[in-house]
């Protein structure tokens, strides 16, 4: 059977719109996946500077003397620093001195991903 006159242009114009449909989709569908792992990436970042954080304020009082003062450091591709100084309210009920405790972690380019604050008694 042969297509009558005129159905044979329809039919070549009907697959070149659809071979646009389809390579929008897939531009779309491909930008969706590529800003999803982006994000992912973003939060592992986060993550891990966070538990570096944690790590690191959990080290005041041991490794790093809870003493009025500054430790920074490297770990892999994170940067870190711990500031210790002496809080406005000077001390707790029992007279003990409270220090301000704040943990900074980052990379190179963002120093700052992840701060973290806390009181500590000093001579607890």
């Amino acid at each position: 059977m042969s297509p009558r006159n005129g159905e044979t242009g329809s039919i070549l114009i009907d697959a070149l719109v659809a071979i646009g449909v389809i390579a929008i989709t897939l531009a779309f569908a491909a930008q969706a996946v590529g800003d999803g792992a982006l994000r992912t990436r973003a939060g592992e970042e986060v993550r891990m500077a966070e538990l570096e954080a944690r790590s690191r304020l959990a080290e005041v009082g041991g490794d790093v003397p809870l003493a009025e003062g500054r430790a920074q450091g490297v770990d892999g591709d994170l940067v870190w620093t711990v500031d210790i100084t002496p809080e406005a309210a000077p001390t707790l009920d029992g007279g003990a001195p409270l220090m301000a405790v704040k943990v900074t972690v980052g990379d190179r380019a963002r120093p700052d991903i992840v701060s973290i604050r806390s009181l500590r008694a000093a001579g607890a």
